[in-house]
């Protein structure tokens, strides 16, 4: 009896010191997934609108399950804030011309003027996506209407 007693406790205790170890996501390991998440909805790599969104679910869903132990919950919201900006940047970039995004921008609901200014502004992509303008057509509820799933949904399921 003491010894299956002894040996269920020392395999609990060997279980807390691992989830004490996953506690934390070391720094290589969220640049090495966040560099994932920044390869799969590539603007210049030729995939369709489904393998767009098929791509970095997957890699969400493993992601996440892998660090599912660990205290994430702020880091899953900054990579969410990230990835929106990123998709926004993609779907921004993907309208050549201006005529097009002018027009996308105007159906939207942006009146004229604001419209034609952030379509002539001299921003890169990555500032164009972080503004009010792109953050109001293209808000979070039409990426997860799109099939986009949140980092930060899936972990709370998780």
């Amino acid at each position: 009896m003491d010894g299956i007693f002894t040996e269920r406790f020392e395999h609990s205790l060997k279980y807390k010191e691992v989830a004490c170890q996953l506690r934390t996501i070391y720094l290589t390991r969220q640049s090495q997934g966040k560099d994932k998440l920044r390869e799969a909805p590539g603007c210049s790599n030729g995939m369709s609108a489904e393998s767009r969104k098929a791509k970095p679910n997957f890699i969400m869903r493993g992601w996440v399950n892998y660090f599912k132990l660990a205290d994430m919950k702020n880091l899953m919201e900054t990579l969410d804030k990230w990835l929106r900006r990123r998709l926004r940047m993609v779907t921004w970039k993907r309208c050549k011309r201006v005529r097009t995004r002018r027009a996308n921008l105007k159906k939207a609901g942006i009146p004229d003027g604001q419209a034609w200014q952030r379509v002539n502004a001299r921003l890169g992509y990555w500032r164009v996506a972080g503004s009010w303008i792109l953050t109001r057509v293209l808000p979070n509820e039409a990426f997860k209407k799109a099939g986009y799933l949140s980092l930060k949904e899936l972990y709370l399921a998780a």
